[in-house]
């Protein structure tokens, strides 16, 4: 774990403050891609009862009083880019009632790109769906938010139409900016930096994935589906891994890498995932981006049993974990890739887990279920996310259909289970021994090896 302190000191006011490493990422990839809205934090509850659309309003601008990032616009100052906080933003709540046009294209149309230097950075519509019945939309860019901020909001959103108090704000997003910014300018990272600098001192692969449309150059509007399922054995996987001395995730981890093996024909392979960036327990409240992103690089032996190579992943894991402050834009910076504020020049897939859905939020005793996720854009070609709740493990793989066909991912997520069931009967299976159904293309690589140089299906 890092050497540095845990606490995080109040930043002094000024006119202006430093990005993070996370606002860099975001504000960057922004630019280049500026009608891009795949880095909307989009979502969506039904709500049935008297919904009090005035309160819901005024509750809402007392959070963005409360939180410091719910103001903050983005602006260049001699060629800095800066964090602004306005001294007072108020929302207004677009109002939509239902009419002949489909209610989700009207979620849709409500999703645009933002103007990084114009705030609020976040939007709010109700829809009136039918009597008593609403749509309660919002849409964040993720250079204010993650999934944790998106959390806090909504429970401050259920104390305050509840009419309860709430605590005080202890820290503010720019505490934790100016101090990671000074963390970094001390050299406190040097340790962090020398560990993925030599995980990325070879030459780095191209995961080469069996696109079924080979585009070279990436959309603005990189276009996905979803498809959603859930796991079987989630105790036997739960006690597979605990046995194992790891966890769920990294379990599920391992059974992707070998997954992309046997699509690719790849044994050095890379795989981001997300990590929330709170290890520091005074981040804990605090709205705004904290993500960074951990390429975990694997390499795989068809020889090696599974439950083997579980072991090596999940000793992959727990290093990248203790270096997890290392921001990956800086280890773009570093190595030897094209584009150095691309973050796909260094991965296209993407395996990543959240601990639970925000399923419900309580606006006083009102109905109010979140609804199924559809967003309509990709961050990278291939994401896996899993959603890891009390009663089941849920999968959604969120594709680019720039890349490929529906048919060939309802194909991977039935290979994936495949595999799954394989080494949980199995754990001594062989990597090269795994066998996946018909309906499966590998693609233009050198083959699997085995014994006999054959490639087994």
């Amino acid at each position: 774990m890092p050497s540095f302190s845990y606490k995080i000191p109040k930043s002094n006011k000024q006119e202006y403050y430093k990005l993070s490493a996370a606002q860099k990422r975001m504000y960057f990839q922004q630019q280049i891609e500026k009608n891009n809205t795949s880095y909307n934090n989009s979502l969506k509850y039904l709500v049935k009862g008297d919904l009090d659309i005035l309160k819901l309003e005024q509750c809402i601008n007392k959070i963005i009083q409360r939180h410091e990032i719910l103001r903050t616009s983005f602006l260049v100052i001699q060629d800095q880019v800066i964090q602004y906080i306005s001294s007072e933003v108020k929302i207004k709540i677009a109002y939509v009632e239902y009419s002949k046009e489909d209610w989700n294209n009207l979620f849709y149309k409500f999703i645009q790109p933002f103007d990084l230097s114009e705030c609020p950075l976040f939007r709010v519509m109700v829809i009136k769906k039918g009597e008593k019945e609403y749509v309660l939309c919002c849409d964040f860019h993720h250079i204010i938010s993650d999934y944790v901020s998106i959390r806090i909001f909504f429970n401050e959103l259920s104390a305050l139409y509840n009419n309860k108090a709430l605590q005080e704000v202890k820290f503010q997003y720019r505490d934790f900016s100016e101090w990671q910014n000074k963390i970094f300018s001390l050299g406190k990272y040097s340790e962090q930096e020398t560990y993925w600098l030599n995980k990325f001192k070879a030459s780095i692969p191209e995961l080469k994935l069996p696109f079924d449309f080979n585009n070279d150059k990436y959309y603005s509007q990189n276009t996905s589906e979803l498809i959603t399922f859930f796991i079987e054995g989630k105790e036997k996987i739960q006690k597979t891994a605990y046995l194992n001395h790891t966890s769920p995730f990294i379990y599920l981890l391992a059974v992707f890498n070998v997954l992309m093996f046997h699509y690719t024909g790849q044994n050095d392979i890379i795989i981001g995932t997300a990590i929330n960036g709170r290890n520091y327990i005074d981040t804990q409240n605090i709205m705004g981006m904290f993500i960074n992103m951990l390429a975990i690089r694997n390499f795989i032996d068809a020889n090696q049993s599974f439950v083997d190579f579980l072991k090596s992943v999940s000793n992959n894991c727990l290093e990248a974990y203790s270096n997890q402050d290392y921001p990956i834009d800086e280890l773009i910076r570093k190595i030897n890739i094209h584009n150095k504020h691309n973050i796909r020049q260094l991965f296209n897939t993407e395996f990543a887990m959240i601990a639970n859905e925000i399923e419900k939020i309580d606006l006083n005793g009102l109905s109010c279920n979140l609804m199924d996720e559809d967003m309509k854009f990709a961050k990278f070609d291939l994401h896996f996310q899993l959603i890891n709740t009390s009663s089941s493990l849920k999968i959604i793989i969120r594709y680019s259909t720039k890349r490929f066909l529906k048919d060939t991912i309802k194909n991977l997520k039935n290979h994936f289970q495949e595999t799954i069931s394989q080494v949980l009967n199995n754990p001594e299976l062989k990597l090269k021994d795994i066998r996946l159904s018909h309906n499966y293309v590998i693609a233009d690589n050198d083959l699997i090896p085995d014994d006999n140089d054959e490639f087994n299906i």
